[in-house]
């Protein structure tokens, strides 16, 4: 059985397969320490599988098997987004894998975000996009405009 699974919160969409679909999102709840939403199941097994992570291999990410919920994507499997046109996407990482942030910054930052009620991500997303978007900006700006394509 070919099986669609995303976290309740949004985010990718994993593709896999499985003979208990059940048991499998069990496992993957408890391997990526979240509760995950089982969006659709179809007939098929590891070749079906294979050519539905090669018709989406534009929404993959990396090697994995999650995808970004892109429209054509939850079109296939006859869902909406659950978030918005634009959802935060970010890839389902194993329980206990870390991003590593310098140990200080990482202490203040856990500080700040629980006085104001947030998550740390919640939290480093807010201060983080006005900055990096100014970073971007400048960067676009060293190269200056690009010349017209004939």
């Amino acid at each position: 059985m070919i099986y669609f699974l995303q976290s309740t919160t949004g985010g990718t969409i994993k593709i896999g397969h499985s003979v208990d679909v059940d048991a499998r999102r069990i496992q993957l709840e408890a391997h990526y320490g979240q509760p995950l939403a089982l969006l659709a199941t179809m007939p098929g097994g590891r070749p079906e599988e294979r050519a539905i992570h090669e018709r989406f291999s534009h929404l993959r990410y990396g090697q994995t098997e999650q995808f970004h919920p892109a429209a054509d994507l939850l079109d296939f499997i006859g869902r909406p987004l659950f978030a918005s046109a634009m959802p935060v996407v970010e890839v389902m990482q194993p329980l206990g894998a870390t991003v590593r942030i310098d140990g200080e910054v990482a202490y203040l930052a856990k500080i700040v975000a629980a006085f104001r009620g947030q998550t740390l991500a919640e939290y480093l997303s807010e201060e983080l996009r006005p900055i990096v978007a100014s970073r971007l900006a400048e960067e676009i700006a060293k190269r200056g405009p690009k010349p017209p394509r004939r």
